[in-house]
């Protein structure tokens, strides 16, 4: 028998006397759910956190998503298959300091890009270069460049191009202007692509300082011929009056400006110096003395009369094949149809009249009335032209027979590119063009804004309703009785 324990006589008293407790027969199972809702909540949490961070940084300022490998399987440089728009937003500037905003667009020793397949300026007037090997699509601060003065945007249209690639792609030449005690200092300069280091510099004379709207290269990437419109008053604030002018520069040399009529167009030649055509004909530029005026008596150079309908204008592009010195200028022949004009001019000396313009037709009709802009020659047979219902919208690339008339498609250009400046070097009958990525640009800020609120709310909301389950399961059962 055991001994006597008081206290134990009393617990089994007080236990006898208590109520029985009913305990539910889901307990447990729901004790488990509970436990799994919980471990799953904070699992769900934890991926939105790091998919959080993971996406911000994608689309924090200066993140590059654009530099992939090229998807060109033959490999080597090319002309991507599509040149594309940067957006907007990506040309803003900074309202109290100037200078581009985008800490996407490369300065200084980032202008070593490499060799560029196209090249043009945004509407905004920010350059852009195209990566012949990846197809990258660059942003360029480059010095002094025109396109960045708001008051030279005034003259800004889909075919204003003040920059050119030379044929290899490996130098770009662009219009530069600075103001100096004197006034506006106008010029062109040629930036080395390969070492990112400007190669040489030009100034140009004229008015209160011309406004280069377009330049080529010749065949051999010796002479950079230009037109624009040089200006009467040229201030920090404002242009006032203008006159269209052409010309070509060379590391060595620069010829004087030529007046010209609006609606021209000009390309450098090696043999001599460029060539330029108007809405009536096409000569030498070399052979106009300075202040000279489209109707005179050109130094005795012979002139060419075009046959294309009175007062309709050419170009803005134009095209000039290396050997065999063949022209090819955008305008309307007689009818009032669109077409590509083939020449055959200049066989003889440099600036030596006369001028052999042997071959002179309407090689391409374009029946469909849609603008046309020749790029550049592939060979002396084959045309690389852009087509599009009208300049700055998308347009297509295609290669063209001028002879026989056969087109064959090989790109597309998006809306905003204008005419842009190709290497045509790198540009091929069996390789026109090449395949490379899509350009992915940055998010705006208005969208990232929008993208980390959406994830918030998200996460917030699944808070929420792991909190309103946590309070449902804290809630007594029915079946449970209370202790009296």
């Amino acid at each position: 028998m055991s001994p006597e324990n008081p206290l134990r006589d009393l617990l089994e008293r007080e236990a006898a006397s208590a109520p029985p407790i009913a305990v539910p027969t889901d307990t447990w199972r729901r004790g488990r759910r509970r436990r799994a809702l919980k471990r799953a909540g904070s699992m769900l949490v934890a991926a939105a956190v790091v998919g959080g961070v993971a996406l911000g940084s994608g689309l924090l300022p200066g993140t590059d998503d654009r530099a992939v490998p090229p998807a060109d399987s033959g490999g080597g440089l090319g002309l991507p298959d599509h040149l594309h728009a940067p957006p907007e937003r990506m040309s803003d500037v900074d309202p109290e300091f100037g200078g581009w905003m985008r800490e996407e667009v490369l300065r200084g020793d980032e202008l070593a890009v490499g060799p560029a397949a196209a090249a043009w300026v945004t509407p905004g007037g920010l350059p852009v270069v195209v990566d012949a090997e990846t197809g990258e699509h660059h942003l360029l601060d480059l010095p002094h460049v025109v396109s960045a003065n708001l008051e030279a945007r005034t003259f800004a249209a889909p075919d204003w191009q003040p920059l050119a690639l030379s044929p290899d792609g490996a130098r770009l030449a662009y219009g530069t202007v600075r103001f100096g005690r004197d006034g506006v200092i106008s010029g062109i300069r040629v930036l080395d692509l390969i070492t990112g280091e400007g190669e040489w510099h030009r100034e140009l004379a004229g008015g209160a300082g011309i406004v280069v709207t377009r330049l080529s290269w010749s065949p051999s990437a010796t002479i950079v011929a230009w037109q624009g419109r040089q200006t009467r008053e040229w201030t920090g604030s404002s242009v006032g009056g203008s006159t269209a002018v052409v010309g070509f520069v060379s590391p060595d040399a620069a010829s004087p400006a030529l007046v010209v009529p609006a609606g021209s167009a000009v390309v450098a030649s090696d043999r001599a110096g460029a060539y330029i055509a108007t809405p009536t004909r096409v000569g030498v530029i070399p052979a106009c003395p300075v202040g000279s005026r489209a109707g005179e008596s050109f130094c005795g150079a012979q002139w060419q009369r075009l046959p294309l309908a009175p007062g309709s204008p050419v170009g803005p592009a134009a095209a000039l094949s290396g050997e065999a010195g063949r022209l090819a200028v955008s305008g309307r022949d007689q009818s009032g149809a669109p077409a590509i004009l083939g020449l055959l001019v200049a066989r003889g000396l440099p600036f030596a009249p006369p001028l052999d313009f042997s071959e002179l037709r309407v090689d391409r009709p374009n029946p469909d009335g849609r603008t046309l802009a020749p790029l550049g020659w592939i060979d002396d047979d084959h045309l690389l032209m852009m087509s599009g219902d009208a300049l700055g919208s998308a347009a297509t690339l295609s290669v063209v027979a001028p002879a026989s008339g056969a087109t064959s498609d090989v790109g597309v250009v998006d809306g905003g590119v204008g005419i842009p400046s190709v290497a045509i070097d790198l540009v091929t009958l069996d390789r026109p063009t090449v395949e490379r990525p899509d350009t992915r640009w940055p998010w705006s800020e208005e969208r990232w804004a929008m993208t980390v609120a959406a994830a918030f709310a998200a996460v917030l909301l699944l808070l929420l309703l792991l909190l309103a389950r946590d309070a449902s399961t804290r809630r007594p059962s029915r079946t449970q009785r209370p202790r009296r």
